[in-house]
């Protein structure tokens, strides 16, 4: 990852003058020592702001928290709901098993509460290496990830 991440509690700004724009001190120190030694930054990844968006989700340093955009948590509980949908099929693939479980995983970041929803499909794949073997979905695994959906919905 080339990205910095941090807090400023000094809310003294000064000019940066390649970016024609005013940004905290340090940040702006940092950009200068780069412009010194001659590594490339771009404009639009020197964020400043309470709020700031990190692979998609929303970082609030006032409030402390974590958010997902309603658009984002849309397409993941439908996905989690499509996946569990058993009128055609009780099984899916493994690398289906892995890309649901995935995208979920990443979610989890805004909701770290409903993890443990996870531990049923964890370990329905544990010790499964054939990518498209077929893995039954049972009753306690649809549970968890219904009920991880739903609330998911619900926040």
């Amino acid at each position: 990852m080339d990205d910095t991440f941090r807090y400023e509690y000094d809310h003294t700004l000064i000019f940066y003058e390649p970016y024609n724009d005013y940004l905290p001190l340090k940040q702006a120190a940092l950009l200068t020592l780069w412009d010194d030694v001659g590594l490339p930054h771009e404009r639009q990844k020197q964020i400043f702001s309470p709020v700031i968006e990190i692979i998609g989700f929303w970082i609030d340093l006032r409030d402390m928290n974590i958010t997902m955009s309603t658009n984002l948590k849309s397409d993941l509980v439908m996905a989690i709901r499509k996946f569990i949908d058993t009128t055609t099929s009780h099984t899916c693939a493994l690398v289906e098993w892995q890309w649901i479980l995935s995208w979920i995983n990443w979610g989890l970041k805004a909701f770290p509460l409903l993890c443990p929803a996870l531990q049923s499909s964890y370990a329905k794949i544990t010790g499964k290496s054939q990518a498209h073997a077929l893995i039954y979905s049972n009753r306690i695994v649809i549970q968890d990830l219904m009920w991880l959906a739903n609330l998911m919905h619900d926040l």
